[in-house]
Parts: C-alpha cells; sequence; structure tokens
C-alpha cells in the first residue's frame, strides 16, 4: 500500500474521534505529497512512523482547538522515559532512555517552516542540535514542525534535514524551493551514488517541551511521556545491537532496515538500510541511510 492512501486511510474523519478544520486538512494534504512524492512505494515501518510524526505535528495545531479534547495534565512530567525492544539472536533484548524535558525558547517559532541548515534551525529555536563535520552544507530543505497547544503553547518540535550527511555522493543536484514566509515548496533532487554511500543520512529530532500545556496524555499526543518502539519484527528490521557513542556518552541502537527508502532516493527495490536511534539531552535523534553499518557507525562518531 502506497504512502498517501495509508495516510488518507489513518485521516479518515471515520478512524478518528474529531475533525480536523479545512486549514488543517490543507496542511495534511501537503505533508502527503511532500512524503509521497506521487510515487507508489512500499511504505516501511520507519517511513511510516516519520510520516505519521509529520501530520501529528499539523494535527495537535488544529485538534486541541476543540474545547472537547483539550486535556490538560495535573502537573509538568520532569522525565521521560522511551523503551526499545529489539532481537539479539533468539531472544528480546531491551534498552531504556530516562531524560528530562526540555526548555525551549519564546522564540522559537510557532509555524511550521524550513530552513536552510541544521544551525539556522538550532538558532532560531533556540536549541545546540548535535554537529558533525560530516554535515552537507549545500542546498537542502530542513524542515520544521512545531507541536503547540490551543492556546498557542509549544509542547515541542520536530525537525527533518534529508540531506544531512552525504559522503561520496557526488553531483548533488536539490531543486527544492523556499518561499520568502519560509513554507516549503516541494521540488527534485538527484545524486550519483558513491562507493559508501547510496544515499544521504537523513537526521530526524524530536524536542518534547518541559511545558505540557494541552498534551493528552492518555492519548499518547507527542508521545510526549515517551516512546515503546519494537523493533522485532524480522521482516522489516535485523541484526540489531547496542553501540556506544564514546563521544557523547550515550547508547544507541543500531539496526538493518529493509526498504527502497523515500521517493527522493529513487530505488528501485529494497536493500539493507542503515537505522540509528539514541536520545542526547532530552532530544530524540533518529538518523538512516542506505549505507553500511560500519560506514553509519563512523559518521556516528562524528557527531558532538
Amino acid at each position: 500500500m502506497n504512502l498517501e492512501k495509508r495516510l488518507k486511510d489513518a485521516l479518515n474523519p471515520e478512524h478518528v474521534s474529531v475533525h480536523a478544520s479545512e486549514e488543517t486538512n490543507e496542511r495534511i494534504q501537503k505533508i502527503i505529497k511532500e512524503h509521497s512524492a506521487g510515487q507508489q512505494k512500499r511504505v516501511t515501518k520507519k517511513q511510516w512512523k516519520l510520516a505519521v510524526s509529520a501530520i501529528c505535528a499539523v494535527l495537535l495545531v488544529g485538534v486541541w482547538q476543540i474545547p472537547a479534547v483539550k486535556v490538560v495534565s495535573a502537573k509538568v512530567l520532569r522525565y521521560f522515559t522511551t523503551n526499545i525492544t529489539f532481537r539479539d539472536g533468539d531472544k528480546n533484548e531491551s534498552l531504556s532512555w530516562q531524560d528530562a524535558y526540555v526548555s525551549i525558547p519564546e522564540k522559537a517559532p510557532k509555524k511550521e517552516k524550513v530552513f536552510t541548515t541544521m544551525q539556522e534551525a538550532g538558532k532560531q529555536t533556540g536549541m545546540d542540535f548535535l554537529k558533525s563535520k560530516d554535515e552537507y552544507h549545500g542546498k537542502k530543505a530542513v524542515k520544521y514542525y512545531p507541536y503547540l497547544s490551543g492556546n498557542g503553547t509549544m509542547n515541542g518540535f520536530m525537525v527533518i534535514d534529508s540531506y544531512y550527511a552525504t559522503g561520496d555522493l557526488t553531483d548533488i543536484l536539490v531543486d527544492w524551493q523556499i518561499e520568502d514566509d519560509g513554507t516549503f515548496t516541494a521540488g527534485q533532487s538527484s545524486y550519483r551514488a558513491g562507493k559508501k554511500f547510496k544515499s544521504p543520512i537523513e537526521m530526524q529530532v524530536l524536542v518534547r517541551s518541559d511545558k505540557d500545556e494541552g498534551v493528552n496524555l492518555k492519548d499518547h499526543e507527542l508521545e510526549y511521556s515517551g516512546t515503546n518502539l519494537d523493533y522485532t519484527d524480522a521482516g522489516e528490521s535485523s541484526d540489531a545491537e547496542i553501540y556506544l557513542l564514546e563521544n557523547l556518552g550515550v547508547k544507541a541502537v543500531l539496526e538493518t532496515v529493509y526498504t527502497d527508502g523515500p521517493a527522493f532516493w529513487n530505488k528501485e527495490k529494497e536493500s539493507a538500510v542503515s537505522h540509528a536511534f539514541f536520545i542526547y539531552q532530552g532530544m530524540e535523534y533518529q538518523f538512516m541511510g542506505d549505507v553500511s553499518r560500519d560506514t553509519m557507525k563512523e559518521f556516528l562518531n562524528t557527531l558532538e
């Protein structure tokens, strides 16, 4: 089933308890088009989670304006806990992180934006994102999705940089347009695969605010209390391992995912792709790219 159909089915009013506004529906359709790119491609769990995360950013803006669904917790939770379950040989193992919520400055944009670099995203949101000497600084679009309560309280945000690292890719051409108001106009991109990089490494960062006004904890909005991930499905992922990022002093879970990737990878068939997940200083990081496990480790070791 292609991504656009799955997203439309998931957001069908028959499947949800509230109706989004016309403006919200228009923004949902825009994100659907960005992620599907008009291509009929198989959707893996990793692509589905990423696309749904972007959709949730839109829904939180529209849905929380409906009084019937506003739920305010009794008090702010001080810590969130994320747990990953994965296969190690013939048994299941797990890894948990407990970290503090992040204080997001008032200057952080409260509307969707597109930045040209992670440095620009960090400056405008007041966040100190991880950096890498291997970050690609050519033309690209860094997408920013804020999560807001009905009263405009910043509950968190997500940043997605699809061209974070490009390694030995060549002939990179990104024809993505950023409008004057900071919004994104879908375009095209292309590159020539190298020996180590068959695609860019994508970076996704989820930031949970220490202000939880409007977050529906029972319905897992923003996965505010923490995320539970299951990587035990051998049909979707394999070879999971815990890897210590010595520069950061945190553990990551690395796995192999079988996918043809996002539409802009232009892959005709599935291949083994590396995916990494960890939490650092209250921010949830994910990296995915058509690179070997060793190449992904080399890249992760450049983060600081």
